[in-house]
């Protein structure tokens, strides 16, 4: 007999274990909870307060997550192993009063993932590749930190970047300038491109609190500066200095038909893992538990 409860402080390293299941270590499934609290007890009372799990006697058979950042009004829920439709509705009942977007994220080609979305009125919006390489890929690709051409240059972030790389930056994306300036630490990283004296774009890369995954969050180069070796400057700086600080492998996403993208990771060493796709519904137009 399965029971759906939400999850307790004492559950939360049994839930490790359950989402570790078959990965190569916890690690690589906490990324979307560790970066809000860098003090343990509060991340693990944060954890709690936005998970619900099924159990089956004394096992965890089910797991359902929800995650926001604080300044969006776009939620993601996050439900594995059986009883997904009722997670799912777990999920809806924890959404923060500012959600105004559900959102989802899977591997692609999970029909029961799938059905469960369709079910509650969302669409898939995008699909992404996820994309990975470590620093012995990186090497053998040609790594070179430094620019190649004389007038790129590579810089770490400054107040006087500001107001350019607000322009520059899609008003839609996930965190701000402002936000991703604000957490600049040894694990959060914001390099601007300048391109002949001028701010052509900008990369925003963390590493997990082990120090040992490394992700690219953010390349964004102007379009009025592309083809002219801009991104992929930024890009390979921006990988050297991860690997240097301690990355072990670096990920990131990239929309499966952004060709140009896809084709610049690949010459940096990048290989595909897997294809994830997003399904998203306005709040008002989900179906309700």
């Amino acid at each position: 007999m399965s029971e759906m409860r939400r999850l307790s402080v004492d559950d939360v390293r049994d839930v490790s274990v359950f989402l570790a299941h078959g990965q190569r270590s916890p690690e690589r499934y906490v990324g979307w909870l560790e970066e809000a609290q860098p003090d343990i007890e509060a991340q693990v009372s944060r954890i709690a307060e936005r998970s619900a799990v099924v159990m089956e006697g004394e096992n965890i058979a089910g797991y359902c997550g929800v995650e926001w950042a604080d300044h969006s009004r776009t939620a993601w829920i996050l439900p594995m192993g059986t009883d997904l439709d009722a997670l799912f509705k777990s999920g809806l009942e924890m959404l923060p009063a500012q959600t105004r977007t559900i959102a989802c994220a899977f591997e692609a080609g999970n029909r029961r993932l799938i059905a469960v979305c369709e079910s509650h009125g969302m669409k898939q919006t995008n699909a992404e590749l996820l994309m990975t390489v470590n620093d012995a890929a990186f090497r053998r690709s040609g790594r070179a930190t430094a620019a190649r051409r004389a007038e790129l240059n590579i810089l770490p972030y400054g107040e006087a970047f500001r107001e350019r790389l607000e322009e520059i930056h899609p008003a839609t994306a996930h965190f701000t300038i402002s936000e991703m300036a604000a957490c600049l630490d040894h694990r959060h990283y914001l390099f601007a491109v300048t391109l002949e004296q001028e701010v052509a774009g900008f990369c925003y890369a963390t590493r997990d609190l082990a120090g040992t995954t490394g992700d690219i969050t953010y390349v964004i180069v102007d379009g009025a500066f592309r083809r002219r070796g801009a991104a992929t400057a930024l890009a390979r700086h921006v990988l050297g200095t991860l690997f240097e600080d301690g990355a072990e492998h670096v990920e990131l996403n990239v929309k499966v038909d952004n060709a140009a993208a896809i084709a610049l990771y690949r010459k940096l060493g990048f290989t595909e893992v897997k294809t994830v796709v997003a399904y998203k519904v306005a709040r008002q137009e989900a179906s309700r538990p």
